[in-house]
């Protein structure tokens, strides 16, 4: 009994010892010797969090991670330059070949001690600067999602990619919260849609409101080009479109050509076949070409065309032609948004006199406005001129919707000068513009700038082109649509929007009218 009475009596003051040791840590004493109960306050050594595992880090530049860190609350970091580059072509300097944090290379995301050391070990060149470092200096700045910021002035090394405290080089302090990390991207969606063979598709994809990079992921993590996500145009659906054998002068023959049957573009223009007449005219014809080519003549019709019809070759009071303003054949340049006309056929040419073809059936179509004009004509050299006349509209229109040209003109005068040299393919390629503004990229900024405007919810697809929405030569889109508004109080009302949505992305209002 006594020894049972002496094990009690052991774990009685070894308990008794315990809960004292409890007590005494949750009171303090005060000056005058009373005692107040308090809770122990003890920082957590991992209320610190690294976002990402190691595989995250590595590639990144090494700077712009440790400014994360930074901000995160992380203090103790350590940089180990590799001095392992040479040409820079397949990593670059500050980029991280492994980083390690308190000593574990292969850590996981997860919460850490704010003391932690993290080490990063990054490309670097052997001896970067041997001759000394070539500082400018650098303002401080906020950061933007494409480049990081300094919160003050620094000097930059752009040989080694390094920030330094002087123009002596001098480093800044380890503990210095020198670089702002980039900004996170604004992201909008851009929604997929399939190519056709008459315009291109695009990949689904995200694109950042401030710097307008594009990015294949919703975490910007995989960057992309315009060519990217741009999808080639199907192949055309081609169908034979049959030739057929002169019959008279009225009734020239046709080659054979073909034609997409989805979207109607022609592959292989039909040209056509002349009629040659008698033993007689065939004769006259080949001497005609001796002393006039037929190749000149359709130069002086195109210039004179041309002239006809550019908005560019008028004097100061806009009322008179200024013949000095005429254009060559071959000119590209200079606006040529105000005059440029491309030939889309070449037309037929018979015999009319000693120095005259008559060129029947002339296709061209305006750069600008994209207006056709089918014209029979003759040409005539002098011999210091070419001198076109008798214009009449060749069209299949009704004679009310035909054009009745201008008896006389200077244009229908051409000097030799303005047709000696032929017409470029590529400069005449450069002129188009259609892929630079994709057509859905065109509406999406519309129906963006709608609701930056107003503040209401658009739905510009749901009426999309009914007024004939159409591509600009320079490759902005003239955009004539109904749209649906929507207010923050769930009330309806439509506009009609009139609008120029531009190459470099802004939108011109042009008019707004109620419906």
């Amino acid at each position: 009994m006594k020894k049972f009475l002496s094990i009690f009596v052991v774990l009685f003051v070894f308990l008794f010892a315990l809960t004292s040791c409890d007590f005494l840590d949750s009171t303090s004493t005060t000056d005058s010797g009373n005692t107040k109960t308090t809770e122990t306050t003890q920082e957590s050594k991992k209320d610190y969090k690294i976002p990402n595992s190691y595989s995250y880090y590595e590639g990144k530049d090494y700077k712009e991670v440790e400014a994360k860190l930074k901000e995160s609350g992380f203090e103790n970091f350590e940089v180990e330059r590799l001095g392992n580059l040479i040409t820079g072509f397949l990593h670059k300097a500050n980029e991280i070949s492994k980083m390690s944090v308190d000593g574990d290379e292969k850590f996981k995301s997860g919460t850490y001690d704010k003391n932690v050391k993290i080490k990063f070990s990054v490309y670097s060149y052997d001896n970067q600067c041997p001759e000394g470092h070539e500082l400018t200096k650098q303002i401080a700045k906020d950061s933007t999602c494409s480049s990081i910021g300094l919160t003050t002035d620094a000097y930059y090394c752009a040989t080694c990619d390094e920030y330094f405290k002087d123009s002596k080089g001098n480093k800044f302090d380890a503990s210095s919260n020198v670089i702002i990390a980039k900004k996170d991207h604004v992201l909008k969606h851009v929604d997929g849609e399939e190519s056709t063979c008459s315009k291109v598709g695009v990949v689904e994809h995200y694109e950042c409101e401030n710097c307008h990079g594009l990015f294949l992921d919703d975490k910007a993590t995989q960057s992309c080009t315009t060519e990217e996500v741009t999808i080639a145009k199907k192949e055309h659906t081609i169908v034979i479109d049959e030739g057929r054998r002169p019959v008279s002068v009225n009734e020239p023959g046709l080659t054979e050509g073909s034609h997409c049957s989805v979207c109607g573009q022609v592959i292989v223009s039909q040209t056509f076949i002349k009629w040659e007449g008698c033993e007689e005219e065939r004769a006259l014809a080949s001497e005609l070409e001796k002393t006039f080519p037929q190749e000149s003549a359709k130069r002086a019709a195109v210039a004179s065309i041309t002239n006809y019809f550019a908005l560019d070759v008028f004097d100061s009071t806009g009322n008179n032609v200024d013949k000095t303003k005429f254009h060559n054949y071959s000119d590209t340049t200079n606006h040529p948004e105000n005059y440029y006309m491309y030939l889309i056929d070449e037309g037929t040419y018979s015999y009319k006199s000693d120095n005259t073809w008559f060129i029947r059936e002339i296709k061209v179509r305006s750069y600008r406005y994209k207006t056709e004009h089918i014209i029979n004509m003759y040409v005539t050299f002098d011999g210091s001129k070419y001198v076109t006349s008798h214009w009449v509209d060749a069209r299949d229109v009704s004679s009310s919707q035909k054009v009745v040209y201008e008896s006389s003109s200077d244009a229908y005068e051409v000097l030799p000068s303005m047709i000696v040299n032929d017409r470029s393919k590529t400069a005449e390629a450069a002129l188009d513009h259609s892929s630079e503004l994709l057509e859905s990229t065109a509406y999406r900024l519309l129906q963006e700038y709608l609701v930056q405007v107003t503040g209401d919810k658009v739905n510009v697809e749901e009426y999309f082109g009914n007024h004939g929405s159409y591509q600009n030569w320079d490759g902005s889109w003239i955009v004539d649509v109904d749209c649906e508004f929507k207010t923050t109080a769930g009330g309806k009302y439509k506009k009609r929007v009139q609008a120029i949505i531009h190459v470099n992305k802004t939108v011109e209002l042009v008019a707004v009218y109620n419906i």
